[in-house]
């Protein structure tokens, strides 16, 4: 038998697994957003409320109980093991924090106190800004700069239509206004970038787009308060503050489009990560916690996952999800899980070798080769496929393997 090669490598936005044939064969799993693994478990009273990744660390953030100011970050180079950065005493302390993304080789967490923290390689923290507005809610990145959205109060009293800064590297940020009158300003929940443009929720059912974070246009969509907001695939969904979810009108000022599921959730959380659309939340027809999943923001599907923990952010790793949850008991209890991969390939001995690929029902796959040994042959990956995965694991089948001494494969989950 020729020697086995093994190697993992990341090919641009997504994870390829490089097999050569022969090959014995080794175990897969069903759809990856069916299976994950809690990867921590806190039992303090710090409830995480988002995660991200980049620069090849995880990065998970959270609060104390609404009684304490106290924030937490947190960084792991697996996402199994874990590492406290923040610091909490009397003295020096890190502030709650509500959101964290990674754009343009930094980290931003957002949070308490008008306070905002950025990192260049998750470890070490600096805090770039603090107050004059009560709480920052929401971070996004586009076009070249960060943008931070929060509430219209001021800690020294008042309102403030300054409630949105921007910052062209997370360190240095200057406030905007979101409306031109501070008494008609209101308190914005989320922000999210896409399709060119910015574009927010919050208080008194008003939708903020904008196109450089600096000048804002508003509209009033909905009979309630809208709190969470993504974009992806040309779409963007807003969930308001009962769990309702909607799109915004194609006509302005003619109110939000309901959007149907098929799945009733409590109070969700919203992700597009690479090219799928996540909800995680309380599924009220299953009396638990649950993840659905679309590509295309229409057709979504349930997984099979359930949990005690409330799901909350969500990210892509490379080659897996990873999220944040946490239950209510007597004090709070945190989780950090981890989906399976989100492509995985083992091979089957056969005359013909059987490719099983794993990986997210429904999206799309492809299958590359590269031959070695052959006289004057190829040095370039050849695409053998490209397929929608109906099923996971999936059995695909090399019918010209043979004419190769050796042929190395991997797949790649397509955008």
């Amino acid at each position: 038998m020729k020697n086995l090669r093994i190697a993992s490598f990341l090919l641009k936005t997504f994870v390829s697994l490089i097999l050569a044939f022969p090959l014995i064969a080794t175990r897969v799993q069903a759809d990856a957003l069916d299976n994950w693994s809690r990867t921590l478990w806190l039992t303090n009273t710090f409830e995480l409320s988002d995660i991200t990744y980049g620069n090849n660390t995880y990065v998970a953030v959270g609060m104390a109980p609404p009684s304490s100011d106290f924030g937490i970050i947190l960084s792991s180079s697996d996402g199994v093991n874990w590492t406290q950065r923040s610091i909490n005493n009397q003295t020096n302390f890190t502030y709650a924090l509500a959101r964290v993304i990674y754009a343009s080789g930094t980290f931003v967490a957002v949070g308490y106190n008008g306070s905002i923290y950025s990192s260049t390689n998750g470890i070490d923290w600096q805090n770039t800004q603090l107050g004059p507005i009560w709480n920052f809610n929401g971070v996004a990145y586009g076009n070249g700069k960060f943008v931070a959205v929060g509430d219209c109060s001021l800690i020294a009293g008042g309102v403030t239509s300054s409630n949105v800064y921007t910052s062209p590297d997370g360190i240095t940020w200057t406030a905007q206004h979101s409306v031109l009158i501070a008494s008609a300003a209101n308190n914005i929940y989320a922000i999210t970038f896409g399709g060119g443009s910015f574009k927010a929720v919050g208080q008194g059912s008003y939708l903020y787009t904008s196109a450089d974070g600096v000048s804002w246009s508003r509209s009033s969509v909905s009979s309630s308060d809208l709190t969470k907001i993504v974009y992806g695939n040309g779409l963007t969904i807003i969930a308001d503050s009962s769990g309702n979810l909607f799109t915004p009108p194609s006509v302005p000022l003619s109110g939000l489009v309901s959007l149907n599921t098929g799945t009733a959730m409590q109070n969700p959380s919203l992700a597009y990560v690479n090219g799928t659309f996540l909800i995680g939340g309380y599924d009220l027809s299953l009396g638990t916690n649950s993840i659905i999943f679309s590509r295309d923001g229409l057709n979504w599907t349930k997984s099979n996952f359930h949990s005690q923990d409330r799901m909350r952010g969500m990210t892509f790793t490379g080659n897996r999800l990873a999220s944040v949850g946490y239950i209510y008991l007597s004090s709070s209890l945190t989780g950090i899980y981890l989906s399976d991969p989100v492509v995985n390939l083992a091979l089957q001995p056969a005359p013909s070798p059987q490719i099983n690929l794993s990986g997210i029902v429904g999206r799309s796959y492809q299958i590359q080769c590269l031959d070695a040994g052959l006289v004057n042959g190829s040095n370039s990956w050849q695409v053998l496929t490209n397929f929608t995965l109906p099923s996971s694991p999936y059995v695909w089948t090399d019918t010209n393997a043979m004419n190769s001494p050796q042929r190395f494969y991997r797949a790649a989950l397509l955008p």
